[in-house]
């Protein structure tokens, strides 16, 4: 069967966009988990070997690079914590959540930016963020109610451990994985522990 004339080139066309693609994605993979969500875009386009003009192209904004990065690791949060709002224990589940947000900060430094950044109503990011988010309501809601949670305990307060989690493991050079794990467990389980009822029971 003869090709259609042109249909060779248009598919190499095809191919070389789809390799600039993933080099892209790579690249912002990296210079977000070392740099951050404010990595430079002339940095990511170095690594990927791309000029900027190509990169703009391709992704207009940088929520457009986040969402391409951070999209899979936000639909992660989203299954995990609706997995997690009908287990019989309520303390449980809400440990297990937080401990999980915990370990993705701890892959990822640009992580805590993406979860609790705002992303354009009506995209995909926006959507898994409200399901990752209603998620998370209800199972502050079981455990307090439950009197396992701090009375007062909002998802605000979710905000601050995330923070505070990051802000020590920001202090550990990227290569010190031991260092940032063993600091990453001692300050969750501290955090985790402050989220108790005075008197409750480990």
């Amino acid at each position: 069967m003869v090709s259609p004339p042109g249909s060779t080139g248009e598919s190499s066309l095809r191919a070389d966009a789809a390799r600039n693609r993933e080099r892209i994605a790579e690249a912002a993979r990296s210079a977000f988990a070392e740099l951050g969500a404010d990595a430079p875009i002339a940095e990511i386009a170095r690594r990927a070997g791309v000029g900027s003009a190509t990169l703009y192209r391709r992704f207009p904004t940088r929520d457009d690079l986040l969402e391409l990065v951070f999209a899979d690791q936000i639909v992660r949060c989203a299954d995990e914590v609706e997995g997690l709002v009908d287990r019989a224990d309520p303390w449980e589940a809400f440990a297990e959540y937080l401990t999980f947000l915990f370990e993705l900060q701890r892959e990822d430094r640009a992580f805590t930016t993406a979860l609790l950044r705002s992303f354009p109503e009506g995209g995909r990011l926006a959507r898994e963020h409200r399901r990752a988010d209603d998620g998370l309501e209800l199972l502050v809601d079981r455990a307090r109610a439950a009197g396992v949670l701090r009375a007062d305990f909002t998802g605000v307060d979710v905000v601050m451990l995330l923070q505070a989690h990051e802000g020590v493991i920001a202090g550990f050079d990227a290569a010190d994985r031991d260092g940032a794990e063993a600091a990453s467990a001692r300050v969750a389980a501290i955090l985790l522990d402050g989220c108790r009822p005075r008197g409750a029971g480990t």
